[in-house]
């Protein structure tokens, strides 16, 4: 299983170690859809003997991190209700589906020009 490392460390001493697994879950037969998820998330900060804990930061991470989570599970919720609609009417699932993915052409073809315009 795949592994992510972050490892940030400041001029003053302060490091922020961030451990993960990656899996990865393949799309299922007939369906385009593929997913990576982020499990096993482990967070060491490390702060020199001479400076207070920085508090700061653990204040902006665990409400950031909960409001992320909230985010997920109401889009999780959300998308499996809109799947069950959509999965009734195939017409519609297509038109939507294809719209999303003009869109994203539209817009990663639109970031290409400007950067090649630049």
């Amino acid at each position: 299983m795949p592994t992510g490392i972050a490892n940030l460390a400041s001029q003053t001493g302060e490091t922020i170690w961030i451990d993960f697994s990656a899996p990865y879950s393949p799309a299922t037969p007939g369906s385009s859809a593929w997913s990576v998820r982020a499990r096993n998330i482990q967070f060491t900060v490390t702060v020199p003997h001479n400076l207070p804990m920085p508090f700061w930061f653990m204040a902006q991470l665990f409400p950031s991190a909960g409001l992320l989570m909230a985010g997920g599970a109401a889009g999780a919720i959300a998308g499996t209700r809109l799947n069950a609609l959509l999965s009734q009417r195939k017409d519609v699932l297509g038109r939507v589906f294809a719209g999303f993915v003009i869109a994203a052409g539209l817009y990663v073809s639109g970031r290409g020009l400007v950067t090649f315009l630049a």
